[in-house]
Order: structure tokens, then sequence, then C-alpha cells
């Protein structure tokens, strides 16, 4: 705690000096950096040629444990479990519906209508989730005894390596329209029709409560 205050207090002294406003760190959940964290990224980049930056994709927990560590200066995470972080300030950014899909000639499109029973024989390739969707989330997910979080069958940090998995096997998986846009027209993936009103993602920023935030 002394070492993370000390740096802290160096790293304000910085900032007031001006020397910190060519720096920023930003640390972004798969899903909202895939939807506008890495454009946002990009324009910023565009803007501030001369900006050093840190940008890490990581699990909505390890963006929070980051935070509270003062080793980024932002996250950009799934806002569920962040919003009850007494030390986090949180803005929320977007909320998109997400659907469930899968290759073309997987064996559940047979059916007209798929129940979570159904899905549940099937492994779900995804990153973790919060404890809170468990019982909710459909698919193969395993939960350990004192974690707030399930584990998909197949977890992943990489949303291009899930979908790679998806093609070759009857995994599937989860992701908001936009996402999936063009694999969606060109058939390299088909929606699974299963629907409810949990099915939602909520992201957007946080930050280190009363943390002097850089300039840029």
């Amino acid at each position: 705690q002394i070492l993370i205050s000390t740096r802290e207090l160096e790293r304000e002294i910085d900032i007031i000096k001006g020397l910190g406003e060519g720096e920023l760190s930003v640390a972004m959940g798969p899903y909202p950096a895939e939807l506008s964290g890495h454009k946002a990224a990009g324009r910023i980049l565009s803007k501030s040629p001369d900006l050093r930056c840190k940008m890490v994709v990581a699990g909505w927990r390890e963006v929070e444990k980051m935070l509270m560590a003062r080793s980024i200066d932002l996250g950009f995470a799934e806002l569920g479990d962040a919003q009850k972080n007494k030390y986090l300030e949180i803005e929320p950014v977007g909320s998109h519906q997400f659907v469930f899909f899968c290759r073309p000639g997987h064996p559940l499109l047979q059916n007209k209508t798929i129940s979570k029973e159904k899905l549940d024989a099937y492994p779900l390739a995804l990153i973790r989730l919060p404890g809170r969707l468990a019982p909710f989330f459909p698919g193969k997910l395993f939960q350990d005894k004192g974690f707030d979080y399930a584990i998909p069958a197949v977890e992943i940090q990489d949303l291009t390596f899930s979908r790679q998995i998806i093609i070759e096997s009857d995994a599937f998986s989860a992701a908001a329209p936009l996402q999936i846009q063009n694999e969606l027209e060109n058939g390299t993936f088909s929606v699974i029709p299963f629907f409810a009103p949990w099915m939602i993602l909520n992201y957007g920023f946080m930050y280190f409560r009363d943390r002097v935030l850089s300039p840029i």
C-alpha cells in the first residue's frame, strides 16, 4: 500500500508539471474492445500521434483488479459487478442485445425452438462469466465454490480464436449481432433461436474514484 501511494504521488506531481499528458493506459474487456474500444483507440492516436499508449485486453475481473492496483488509468468493460465496487467511478457507454451463434450445419438448428436444456448439451466457448449469470446462461458451465464467476467448457480470451473453434466444432458462443454481421451475411455463422430478457451486454468506463486522471 505504501509503494502504491508513493507511485500515485509521483504520478500526480508529473501530471501537475505537465509531464503526464502524453501517457494513457487502458484495459478493455474483449467485447467492448471489439465493439468500439479498438476504433476509439485508433482515433485518439490519430489526434495525438505522440501519445505513449498501453492498451490491454483482459477479462472483466482482471480489468477491475488492474484498476484497484492503479496499474491502469482507465477500464472499459462489462459493468455488472464493478458497479458494486465503492472505490470505482462508473460511466455507462453502451448497451447491446446479444445472440448465441454456431456453425450453419449445427444439429441444434434442426429445431424450430431451442430450450436451455438443449443448449446445455453443447460446449460454450466464451470468456468467464459473472457468477450471477450462471443459473441462466446455457451451455456447459462450471462454477468453483467460493468464486463469483462461472467458467465455460471452452474458456477463451480471444474472440477470434473462439470463432475458429465454432467453425470446426459443435461449440457455440455469444456476440452482439454487430460483431458478427459479416459472418452472418456470408453464411459462416447462424443465429441460434434462443432469446431471453437478460441477454444484454452493458459496458462502460470505470476508473479509480478520487484518482487524478491524465489530461489525455
